[in-house]
């Protein structure tokens, strides 16, 4: 039976550095199915203990809490949305049938339809959930309404944040670290089989039955968030 999920796009990751490979961890993990399936209970407990064996090792070495560089990544992002968000909110002193109104609106709905709680996500998660949203800037093509509404400088600093962001996760580009690979490459190896292994769970779970189909696929989103990033920046 089909899944409408292509195996391919969970099965097979893009390299993973240590930072990237705990966040996918991280947050894969809160997203298991509320009623999984005996297989996907034993593939997240198997990826909980390879993510606790990994970041033991990570702390072995008196490596810094998560994300030094992304803690202020994260503070930059934040500010550039709020700002993107603020901005555009800003038109709805006009009446409502204002055509800059109406397309700001249009704007905030499609951008902010759940408001600004991404931005409380944890790293991973909240550069997938960036992402998602320029994505949806390229693929509809609002850039120059945006421009219009917010003002060019105030969109490119959203990409730039962007950016770095996933340069300071080690998702767009390779992080330079000081661990000794040779005690932390074993560790991020089984963390990484681990991920393959629970992902390969949740397909067979999304071909039971239809009703499984979009558990599956929501659990699998930050791996599928991660392939479309590293496609953006290739």
């Amino acid at each position: 039976m089909t899944t409408a999920l292509d195996p391919s796009l969970y099965v097979r990751l893009p390299r993973l550095s240590v930072e990237a490979g705990l966040d996918l961890a991280r947050a894969l993990l809160p997203l298991v199915p509320s009623r999984p399936s005996p297989g996907i209970e034993l593939t997240a407990k198997a990826l909980a203990v390879a993510l606790a064996a990994l970041e033991a090792a990570v702390g072995a070495h008196g490596k810094p809490g998560p994300h030094p560089t992304g803690r202020d990544t994260d503070v930059r992002l934040d500010h550039a949305w709020r700002s993107i968000h603020a901005r555009l909110s800003t038109w709805t002193i006009f009446p409502p049938d204002d055509p800059n109104r109406r397309c700001a609106e249009a704007l905030l709905e499609r951008l902010f339809s759940t408001g600004l709680d991404f931005l409380e996500l944890h790293y991973l998660a909240e550069h997938a959930q960036s992402e998602q949203r320029l994505r949806l800037i390229d693929a509809e093509g609002p850039t120059s309404e945006l421009d219009r509404l917010v003002g060019h400088p105030f969109v490119e600093e959203l990409f730039d944040a962007h950016a770095a962001y996933g340069v300071a996760l080690g998702i767009t580009e390779p992080t330079v670290t000081s661990e000794p690979k040779a005690l932390l490459g074993e560790p991020l190896r089984m963390l990484t089989e681990a991920i393959v292994a629970h992902a390969v769970q949740l397909l067979a779970f999304a071909g039971l039955s239809p009703d499984h189909l979009e558990p599956a696929r929501r659990a699998l989103e930050p791996i599928a968030a991660l392939h479309a990033t590293a496609r953006r920046h290739e």
